[in-house]
């Protein structure tokens, strides 16, 4: 009984340490993700047309962000990008 619940604790830990890794690096995807919106802003303005690089790169960033909110908030047991391959 003493080992399930340690067993039990052991994995409850493991995700919140994965949900901070989460969380830290959502918070740098969205510096990114501005970063990234303000030079296609620049490209459109520059080439009247939009970087297709970055415009794919955003369903990528959808995906993975979709993947962590359903981790974080408990609607998913599937893990994301560092432990999942995208």
């Amino acid at each position: 009984m003493s080992q399930l619940v340690t067993s039990e604790r052991k994995q409850i830990v493991m995700r919140g340490f994965q949900m901070l890794v989460i969380g830290i690096m959502m918070n740098i995807g969205i510096t990114i993700i501005g970063f990234l919106a303000f030079v296609q802003f620049l490209w459109i303005v520059i080439s009247k047309e939009k970087n297709v690089f970055i415009t794919e790169l955003a369903s990528n960033f959808r995906s993975w962000y979709d993947k962590d909110f359903a981790f974080l908030l408990g609607a998913s047991e599937e893990k994301p990008f560092p432990w999942q391959k995208i």
